[in-house]
C-alpha cells in the first residue's frame, strides 16, 4: 500500500519564511556578540583574556559552519517549495484538461 504526504504549499512557504527569518536573527545576534567581544578585547588583557578569545574564535568557526549548513538547508527548502508548487500547478492543469 502506498504512502501519501499532503503538502500545503502556503504553509510550506510560511515555514520557509520563518526559517529564513530565524537564520537572519541568528546572524544578527552573533554579529552583535562579536562586536561586544571586540569591545571587550580592547579592555581586557592577560592569560584569561587570551584563553577566552581563543575559545570565542573556535566557537565562531563552529557557528559559521552551522550557519552555512542552515543556509544550504534553506536553499533545499526553497527548491522543494518550487517543486511542490509546480507539481500542484501541473496537476490542476491536468484536471482542467481532463474535464469534459
Amino acid at each position: 500500500m502506498g504512502q501519501y504526504v499532503r503538502v500545503d504549499v502556503q504553509i510550506l512557504k510560511n515555514d520557509l519564511n520563518e526559517f529564513q527569518e530565524s537564520i537572519y536573527e541568528l546572524k544578527r545576534a552573533f554579529e552583535e556578540t562579536g562586536l561586544n567581544v571586540e569591545s571587550l578585547k580592547s579592555q581586557w588583557t592577560g592569560e584569561a583574556a587570551d584563553r577566552f578569545m581563543s575559545c570565542f574564535f573556535k566557537e565562531t568557526m563552529v557557528y559559521e559552519e552551522l550557519i552555512k549548513e542552515l543556509e544550504l538547508m534553506q536553499e533545499r527548502f526553497v527548491m522543494s517549495h518550487k517543486e511542490y508548487c509546480k507539481v500542484k500547478d501541473d496537476l490542476l492543469n491536468l484536471v482542467d484538461d481532463f474535464r469534459v
